[in-house]
């Protein structure tokens, strides 16, 4: 397939409609090239270096100053031989400072006779240029105006300018203000045909002719391409060629010509006698007449002139036609039709007329998954099994940015407009889509959603239009000519229902109501009910007992009941999963299995919708790239797997069903995605059926920052993966473990953990992980949330104040996402030493104590002992949470108030006194939230405390610190 990425490729659609379509192989694209429109103009001065924009955007909108349109001026007229240092030292207006940027250019451009500054000793370079002084300009720049045409009046002057620039083709379909500021857009095409379609002249002032021709004055002036700024100054040349439609078109690039004999009798270049060695741009060539709907011979005679038709030599799509047959045939021509780009080509050369005409369809498919940032690449697939309006012969398809500029602005689910050619796709564009409800339609030529008739496109499959079912909305996907060519939900639009449950009401009608579940996710209590005639709909013996057996069925509406039909045993099938080693689903694979038994199975596609119900919690994935990987969690799981089929052997609805406890769903395609910040702001409120507990909880989902709400309250800070909802409540999750998963992994950080970053890698003792372009990082410390980078953690871990958990969201084996749970951490070791600031320590409610402690080596003096009370709480704990007695068991009368220097992995302490060889625990020491009540001592009494620990479960002990305590017995004022 050749290479459309370069040159603003396939990025307006009007300039599709024309034909314009850019087959560019070397040039580099902007950012905002769908802005463009004078995207030939555009792309060759960027290459040429005359305009360039700010390296990633051509900015079209952009007004040019006076000051800009001087440097433009000078560089067309000296190329790359561009020098204005010897101009730069002086200046010649007062508004042009001698060290500004534009002054040399002015300077040479005023030495040149272009410009002369408004005549009061000012040139304005900060104004807007307006377009009758561009024109001025560049007219002089080619030697224009050296007689007496300018009279010194700007309204005669500024309309003679205009004059000779129209009559030069400086404009070409250009239609803009004489005294309107200048786009860079505009002056892109003003100055590309400046250097492209006129030549610069001479002046003879004795016979007062302008000339290109130094022998003969009096030939006036000729038009040769050799003679152009853009040949001597540049060495652009173009040359004539077909794309891959076979449409005409014309490459730009740098290049040569073989001698004089390179061009035509018009001036223009031969192709044969031009090489291009280094290509910028190729641009079909503007269309004669172009169509968007049926054509006919008789209406292209009649649009092209029946005589002026007949003298033509034809050509269909490459194949010759004789215009004579077909003045009168009503057919389409070709592939011609609404919605089918048509155009007409017309040239003559040598005195005989080539007409070719070139029909172009346009082809509707979906965006399977999001941009691949990391492979930049987007796929999509068709919307019908069989191509037929879709991508031909092709079901999927990778697209890669090396051929599209575009592919980042696409989202998974978006249609699309293609047009292919030899099975490859040449562009996408995004369609139009109009959503709202079906009012009528005519079988094979339109449909009228929300009061708006809508035509079919000639690619319309007709065959599914009695799937539209009228007063239902739909998804209407229009073609770039306002045709539809596809609405959602027409193929397979039979309406289903799983049954879940049933039970009789009673009653003459013997109705039954039944808990349904809709393709959509939908779960609902709903009434089924006989016909008028009192026959069931549905051939299930069970129906006299109030019940109606599981599983799925088609239904119609009738008086606000739901009457139900069996589904074709052919077009269904069904069974259950109990093993562990049985993969249901597998994501991105065609294969659903359905049964233990080996070979049970049906293929899926991207079409196939999928409704896993895990206890009453419902969640759908549209296609095999989109499904999780589905399995039973547990042996003897009792998982229902219910399919039905489609006219192919396709699922085209697949429902999963079984307890939360034992239906495991993983993987990146799992649906959502979240992390808990926080697991202590939960607030309580009502369930949506009035009677259950729901809680809030901070959080960031798939990668944005929200709140929850949820039927657990015991979810902790992390990252959660297998989302199941009960309504709008999350109603299960899977917190991420370990690195076992290809998309989702977890690791610990241990104190002082040894992480860095460096050139895109990120690095934590033996493990590392790449983070992908655009990664967000994420840190709390199980309150807060805030935004990192991997550079901004590697500043944060290189202290040993900081343990953790680190959870990787990962694509392509790498991360777009990384989540970092922080606790702040003592620096010395376990044990008492650290004592909290005192503005930080609560008073124990109802007591007075003094808040005045400090820390001096290994002496921690507390001034004034706590007082334990009776009832109440120290530092809120209750007295039997803390554990406050005494080493020989009786009720502890006073304490002290220690911070404690424990990290989280720090498991055990005890403490006996220094030196003696009693038991452990002669001073029993309490530990709770950081700090420590050593309890046993009195006012006034000094004591040397020893203390050990354990770390991480260890059974052995750490060698102890003497600790020297003394109570100071002032009370507090």
């Amino acid at each position: 397939m050749r290479n459309l990425k370069r040159a603003l490729s396939l990025t307006l659609a009007s300039v599709m409609l024309l034909g314009m379509m850019i087959v560019g192989t070397s040039a580099v694209s902007f950012n905002d090239a769908d802005e463009i429109s004078n995207v030939t103009a555009a792309t060759v001065l960027q290459e040429l270096e005359i305009m360039v924009g700010d390296g990633e955007n051509f900015m079209p909108d952009q007004i040019v100053t006076r000051g800009q349109m001087a440097i433009i001026v000078c560089k067309i007229l000296y190329g790359d031989r561009l020098n204005v240092s010897q101009f730069a030292d002086s200046t010649q207006y007062t508004d042009v400072p001698a060290n500004s940027y534009f002054n040399g250019y002015v300077n040479l451009a005023t030495s040149l006779g272009i410009i002369s500054g408004y005549g009061n000793g000012q040139f304005g370079p900060g104004d807007p240029v307006t377009t009758a002084q561009a024109a001025l300009m560049l007219t002089k720049a080619l030697g224009y105006f050296q007689g007496k045409e300018l009279t010194g009046d700007w309204a005669t002057d500024s309309m003679t300018a205009i004059t000779q620039a129209t009559k030069l083709g400086l404009f070409g379909k250009l239609n803009l203000d004489n005294n309107d500021g200048l786009s860079r857009d505009n002056v892109a095409e003003l100055t590309f045909n400046t250097i492209t379609k006129a030549v610069p002249v001479m002046y003879n002032s004795i016979w007062g002719v302008y000339y290109t021709d130094s022998d003969n004055v009096l030939g006036g002036t000729k038009f040769n391409y050799l003679d152009t700024l853009a040949f001597t100054k540049f060495d652009l040349v173009y040359k004539q060629g077909d794309d891959n439609f076979g449409r005409p078109t014309t490459k730009w690039g740098i290049g040569s010509v073989s001698g004089n004999s390179a061009i035509d009798a018009s001036g223009h270049l031969l192709d044969s006698q031009v090489t291009i060695k280094d290509t910028f741009t190729e641009v079909a060539d503007e269309a004669t007449y172009t169509f968007t709907s049926k054509v006919t011979a008789k209406k292209l005679a009649d649009t092209v002139g029946r005589s002026t038709a007949r003298g033509y030599d034809w050509t269909v799509n490459g194949t010759d036609a004789d215009i004579v047959d077909w003045t009168e045939d009503d057919n389409a021509i070709g592939e011609s039709g609404n919605g089918v780009l048509t155009q007409v080509f017309v040239k003559t050369e040598d005195g005989e007329t080539q007409a070719r005409l070139f029909t172009i369809p346009y082809y509707v498919a979906k965006v399977d998954g999001s941009y691949n940032t990391s492979k930049k690449e987007l796929r999509i697939a068709s919307l019908v099994d069989d191509g037929a309006v879709d991508l031909p012969a092709k079901t999927e398809t990778t697209l890669s940015t090396d051929d599209f500029d575009n592919l980042a602005s696409f989202e998974d689910g978006d249609y699309v407009l293609v047009t292919v050619y030899n099975k490859e796709v040449q562009s996408i564009e995004k369609a139009d889509v109009i959503t709202g409800d079906v009012e009528g339609f005519v079988s094979k030529k339109n449909v009228t959603v929300d009061g708006e008739e809508y035509k079919y496109t000639k690619g319309y499959r007709a065959d599914v239009d009695g799937g539209y079912k009228l007063d239902t909305e739909y998804n209407v996907v229009l073609d770039k000519f306002g045709y539809v060519i596809f609405a959602d939900g027409v193929e397979g639009s039979d309406d289903y229902i799983y049954v879940n449950k049933s039970g009789s009401l009673g009653g003459a009608s013997k109705s039954v109501e039944v808990e349904g579940v809709f393709p959509d996710g939908r779960k609902e209590t709903v009434t089924l009910h006989n016909d008028t005639k009192g026959n069931l709909s549905i051939n299930d013996t069970n129906w006299a007992n109030g019940t109606v057996t599981e599983g799925w069925y088609k239904y119609d509406m009738k008086g606000g009941k739901y009457l139900l039909s069996n589904i074709d045993v052919g077009d269904k099938v069904s069974g259950t999963v109990s093993n562990v080693a049985t993969q249901i689903t597998e994501n991105g694979k065609s294969t659903v299995r359905y049964s233990d038994t080996a070979g049970q199975s049906v293929p899926a596609n991207s079409g196939t919708t999928f409704i896993v119900m895990k206890g009453s919690a419902v969640t759908t994935y549209d296609g095999v790239r989109n499904v999780p990987d589905i399995k039973a969690k547990e042996a003897d799981a009792g998982i229902t797997v219910a399919v039905i089929k489609n006219d192919k052997g396709y699922a085209d609805y697949v429902l999963i069903k079984g307890d939360k406890d034992k239906l495991s769903s993983s993987g990146s395609a799992a649906g959502e995605y979240i992390f808990i910040v926080d697991a202590d702001r939960v607030r309580n409120r009502k369930h949506s059926n009035g009677e259950d507990t729901v809680y809030e909880y901070e959080a960031v989902v798939n990668g944005e920052e929200k709140s929850i709400l949820s039927t657990s309250n015991s979810w902790e800070v992390g990252l959660y993966t297998d989302v199941a909802y009960d309504g709008s409540y999350v109603d299960d999750m899977t917190k991420v473990r370990g690195a076992g998963d290809d998309d989702f992994q977890a690791f610990n950080l241990g104190q002082g953990a040894n992480l860095s970053f460096d050139k895109a890698v990120l690095s934590w003792g033996t493990d590392s992980i790449t983070l992908a372009e655009g990664c967000k990082v994420w840190t709390t410390d199980g309150d807060n949330l805030d935004t990192s980078s991997g550079t901004g953690l590697a500043s944060d871990y290189k202290t040993d104040k900081l343990k953790g958990e680190i959870y990787l969201v990962i694509s392509n084996n790498q991360a777009t996402e990384v989540y970092v749970y922080t606790e702040t951490v003592p620096v010395d070791l376990p044990g008492i030493g650290v004592v909290p600031d005192p503005e930080t320590i609560p008073t124990p409610s109802g007591e007075n104590w003094s808040q005045e402690v400090s820390f001096d080596g290994t002496d921690v003096k507390v001034k004034t002992p706590i007082t334990i009370p009776e009832s109440g709480n120290v530092l809120g704990m209750s007295k039997e949470q803390w554990g406050l007695k005494n080493a020989d068991g009786t009720d502890a009368e006073k304490a002290v108030l220690l911070g404690l220097n424990n990290p989280g992995n720090c498991t055990s302490v005890r403490s006996r006194y220094a030196g003696k060889s009693a038991g452990w625990n002669e001073y029993t020491l309490t530990v709770n939230d950081g700090y420590a009540l050593l309890v046993g001592v009195t006012p006034g009494q000094t004591v040397e405390v020893e203390v050990q620990w354990k770390v991480d479960g260890s059974s052995t002990w750490s060698d102890s610190i003497v600790y020297t305590i003394t109570c100071d017995p002032s009370p507090a004022a």
